[in-house]
């Protein structure tokens, strides 16, 4: 909810987009510290505390941006609000992990992909909606309430218990805190995350700026595109292997990068939703899936935060260098320029998937 809100909030501040790009940018730089040691935590200690307290944290930070005055107070927010989000997702991702049966680990992950790209695009079109029709302030106390429903439904989740592990000492605390076996699926999800975010961030901006308003529509398009994607796709993979639908949905998110920086109508741009909701429903969950297949089960935690982690990063460097890029240059040169990175990614994404399939 406030991916594409906080550039409107912080334009309101009387500051411009590249100040919105450091705050998301900084939100995520936070959560991705955050992630090695919440997932030691859930590999060495227990799942559900770091659950909770995730919670908590998210619903004291949503309602407190009410009270935000001035821009060193809204950074200082925004960090507390990274650390309940990188605590919270990292716990979600464990306990799906912990209870998807292999032989279904594609659909299994591909339903928690879903619900994790979904709310990521339903949350932006529900707060633009709530904004035009109640305010900013009606957008923060909303989310407030969400999050603590999450929070209260936490409470009630059971996971399957894994017997605690000594703590390591401080020498191999360092080598557990990133699963090594994820790191090249993650190499993808960087490049990816990071063309990803000019679009969740500032599609709302360009919409305003060629006179299409806040385009909820367009991540109500995308959401629905990715629910559909994710049921096909992910029994496709449990059947005939995972590898297969990486390179189409990146092509498929080059698609959009292109036709965003051609198109001025609503029709097209919801047509780009429907194939950006398809490309990125191909590639997050699956490399996702990835990860967790590549992994020992006792290191489920730390592979899962190393994966969101890779997310975090691609997406906090985007948020910052969009930010700037899109003041200096606009919005459509922003888009184009990022047909370029899903290049970068496809290359990347083929050397990967020739490395795998040698090894086996």
């Amino acid at each position: 909810m406030f991916i594409p809100i906080l550039p409107i909030f912080i334009k309101q501040m009387g500051y411009d987009s590249s100040i919105s790009g450091l705050a998301i940018g900084l939100f995520t730089l936070v959560a991705l510290l955050c992630r090695p040691l919440s997932g030691w935590l859930l590999d060495a200690r227990s799942k559900k505390p770091v659950l909770i307290v995730g919670g908590v944290v998210i619903a004291v930070s949503c309602v407190s941006y009410n009270f935000v005055a001035i821009l060193p107070m809204l950074f200082i927010l925004r960090a507390f609000h990274a650390i309940g989000y990188s605590a919270s997702t990292n716990a979600t991702a464990t306990f799906t992990a912990d209870v998807v049966p292999p032989a279904r680990r594609g659909e299994g992950m591909g339903y928690y992909g879903f619900v994790f790209t979904a709310s990521i695009a339903l949350g932006p079109a529900l707060s633009m909606t709530i904004y035009h029709e109640a305010g900013m302030s009606t957008v923060f106390y909303t989310a407030f309430g969400l999050a603590t429903a999450g929070f209260l439904l936490s409470t009630l989740i059971r996971g399957i218990k894994v017997q605690a592990q000594k703590p390591p000492t401080d020498k191999k605390v360092k080598s557990s805190l990133i699963e090594k076996t994820a790191l090249p699926a993650c190499s993808v999800m960087v490049i990816v995350g990071f063309a990803y975010i000019a679009i969740t961030s500032f599609i709302s901006s360009y919409g305003f700026s060629i006179g299409l308003g806040g385009m909820s529509s367009f991540f109500f398009c995308y959401a629905a595109t990715l629910l559909v994607c994710r049921i096909i796709v992910g029994k496709y993979t449990d059947k005939h292997g995972m590898y297969g639908v990486l390179i189409p949905g990146i092509i498929c998110m080059a698609a959009v990068f292109t036709l965003l920086g051609l198109i001025r109508i609503e029709p097209l741009f919801l047509l780009t939703a429907v194939i950006f909701g398809i490309g990125y429903g191909m590639v997050q969950p699956t490399l996702h899936a990835i990860v967790i297949a590549s992994c020992a089960i006792q290191r489920r935690g730390a592979a899962g935060a190393t994966f969101l982690g890779s997310m975090d990063l691609g997406m906090g460097l985007g948020a910052v260098v969009w930010g700037f890029f899109s003041a200096q240059f606009g919005y459509a040169m922003m888009y184009r320029t990022c047909i370029a990175v899903m290049a970068v990614a496809c290359i990347r994404c083929l050397l990967f998937i020739r490395k795998q399939k040698n090894k086996e």
